[in-house]
């Protein structure tokens, strides 16, 4: 787990304790201050459910983390029975299971789901999924209309979970606006009807995350009434347009004017009431909590712009490349029918490249968006007939075929990967962690119990940025420094440990009413520091070169020499 399972695990222990379901206050981060956290409810309520069911057998605590760990999994299980349904009219049960296989091997897409990890990064995926599903099912002869407006409701239980789902919840819009202009007729009722499931699901959110008194209240960096504005931009002026279509035949030079119409009406509606919505959620964050972001591996570019950078790429993106050119193919050459869904996966695929290009993090749905199209191949590759002739027996090659279809980009990305000319690579690809240097690599488990043990009742403890939350979640103690949006922690923590001024530390400390200070020679901060200037605080405390106001605090014989710990002199 990283910092940000276990403070979600510590959020719901709040929530479970407290009963405050309103209440996003985090008292024991930012310490002694506490800090308000950006998530939302809905992994919490799924946290909160199962450890309420495991709690039967025991402790709350206990049943939370056991749950906490197979969460994402059990979410999987759930996206993958979605996928059977969503894909059933479109291919046959073999050709499911090989993009089923797909997706589990595809690195960035399984790690969202990854054993041990309860992120919401996995419940995003899902909603992701499910909307996607729906459109497939819609486009593979399901004249249901209602499931546009189920696509519509997994599409605003994504914008709840967090806005990064705006992109591709936008791309099942536009999706739906590209099958209106190539089929016409009345379409139009599948965006009308997607709009308003969205609208539907986001103003039930709204009551349920927030108390009344903060229904209005204006935030970027998560859900609140301005999604809900967007949504009503939306949903508006296409239950007009689709209103429109129901009564007149029109022409695809109508239907695009009438697209781009609505567009510029929801561009003018969020204008005039949330201009800022424009500069995006990062507005809400602080310029050392982009600055951290920025180090964070969920946002490494794959540029190939180096040999590392195209291994990177290739084994990423790879499918995505893949994916564009079997469906510029499929619609080109294939079959009438399945043209639509061809054109929709073309462009999500095409549009989200981009985005994975400049963030890893975007490869999740690059990759959701590749794998049927790139599973639709196999049946193909297998069904070629050439093969070679040794000693007068002939060798069919469709095995190979298969193979390099299914492993050639990750082969190659591999061989560059190891080839002596790349050579080490700053950052590591461990979905949801942080750069190399920034990683952490110590066991913190021990000394957690020591401190627990030793000081019972808690108090400030001072450490790296990235063992934030899981100290929290291990100890009763309220951590200074964890990685959110809070600047003043972030700003304390670099001035600590880059000061070469005791004073300067000294101060720090104090103001937060410090208890102790804990370091870990075995941390990627801590290798990080110890790389850097020699005289800052952090390594001279390494190097047991003590202030006067600090205690050095001995530690049992199978801590000694993994951590340092130091008490505050009053």
């Amino acid at each position: 787990m990283d910092s940000d399972c276990y403070m979600r695990l510590q959020r719901v222990l709040n929530l479970y304790q407290s009963g405050q379901w309103f209440d996003s206050f985090e008292p024991r981060s930012n310490a002694p201050i506490g800090e308000q956290l950006h998530w939302t409810r809905p992994l919490d309520l799924i946290l909160l459910i199962g450890a309420w069911i495991g709690s039967a057998v025991t402790d709350f605590r206990s049943a939370l983390w056991a749950w906490g760990v197979v969460v994402s999994p059990a979410l999987l299980m759930v996206g993958l029975v979605v996928w059977q349904w969503g894909t059933r009219r479109l291919v046959s049960p073999g050709v499911f299971l090989i993009s089923a296989l797909m997706l589990l091997l595809m690195p960035m897409f399984s790690a969202a789901f990854m054993i041990g990890r309860p992120d919401h990064h996995g419940l995003i995926a899902l909603c992701l999924l499910g909307s996607l599903a729906c459109l497939l099912r819609l486009l593979s002869g399901d004249e249901r209309l209602r499931l546009a407006f189920y696509a519509g409701l997994w599409g605003g239980l994504g914008l709840w979970v967090s806005l990064e789902s705006l992109v591709g919840q936008g791309l099942i819009g536009a999706s739906l606006a590209l099958v209106w202009w190539m089929r016409g007729g009345r379409e139009a009722r599948l965006l009308a009807l997607f709009c308003q499931g969205l609208l539907v699901m986001l103003v039930v959110a709204l009551v349920v995350e927030y108390k009344p008194a903060d229904w209005f209240n204006v935030r970027y960096a998560r859900f609140t009434i301005v999604d809900v504005v967007l949504a009503a931009g939306c949903a508006v002026p296409w239950t007009i347009i689709a209103a429109i279509a129901e009564r007149h035949r029109l022409v695809l030079k109508a239907r695009i004017g009438l697209t781009l119409a609505a567009g510029l009406v929801t561009v003018l509606v969020m204008a005039q009431t949330y201009p800022r919505f424009f500069l995006g959620p990062m507005i809400d964050f602080s310029p050392q909590s982009i600055l951290w972001l920025s180090t964070s591996s969920e946002f490494e570019p794959l540029w190939p712009t180096s040999v590392w950078g195209f291994s990177e790429f290739l084994f990423y993106l790879g499918p995505t490349l893949i994916a564009i050119a079997v469906c510029i193919q499929a619609l080109r050459h294939g079959p009438a029918e399945r043209k639509p869904v061809m054109a929709v996966l073309l462009l999500c695929s095409l549009v989200l490249l981009p985005f994975g290009l400049s963030a890893i993090r975007w490869a999740v749905a690059c990759n959701l968006m590749a794998a049927l199209p790139w599973a639709m191949t196999v049946p193909t590759a297998w069904r070629w007939r050439g093969s070679l002739r040794l000693a007068g027996n002939r060798l069919p090659l469709r095995s190979v075929a298969v193979a390099a279809l299914l492993s050639t980009h990750a082969d190659i990305a591999q061989m560059l990967n190891a080839s002596g000319s790349v050579g080490p690579h700053p950052t590591s690809t461990t979905a949801g962690g942080t750069k190399g240097a920034s990683a952490s690599d110590c066991d913190w488990q021990p000394i957690s119990q020591y401190l627990s043990a030793q000081w019972p009742q808690g108090g400030v403890l001072f450490s790296y940025l990235f063992a934030g939350g899981e100290l929290i979640w291990r100890t009763p103690f309220g951590l200074v420094a964890a990685p959110y949006q809070n600047a003043e922690s972030f700003a304390d923590s670099d001035l600590l440990f880059s000061t070469s001024d005791d004073t300067v530390a000294e101060k720090i400390l104090r103001r937060r009413k410090t208890t102790l200070l804990l370091l870990c020679p075995a941390a990627g901060e801590a290798r990080e520091f110890m790389a850097t200037n020699p005289d800052r605080f952090h390594n001279r405390l390494m190097r047991g070169e003590t202030p006067p106001w600090l205690d050095v605090v001995p530690l049992p014989p199978e801590l000694t020499g993994k951590y340092e710990l130091f008490r505050l002199k009053s």
